[in-house]
């Protein structure tokens, strides 16, 4: 995760049991209207590589 202006935000990544979903919680506080960006790489078990990585961007309210 970064700001717009590339700045990392430290988090940690889980993957859930059945491996449909995966959670990405910031390990501090988001700063009030701030928008951040995401991109999800990932492989399958067989170490295929997704074909493009998918990226988004929320805005923490405030």
């Amino acid at each position: 995760m970064r700001t717009l202006v590339a700045t990392a935000v430290p988090a940690a990544v889980t993957l859930s049991a059945d491996r449909l979903k995966v959670t990405l919680n910031p390990t501090s506080d988001l700063t009030a209207g701030t928008t951040y960006t995401a991109t999800l790489r990932a492989n399958d078990d067989a170490r295929l590589a997704m074909p493009a990585p998918l990226t988004w961007s929320v805005t923490s309210p405030g």
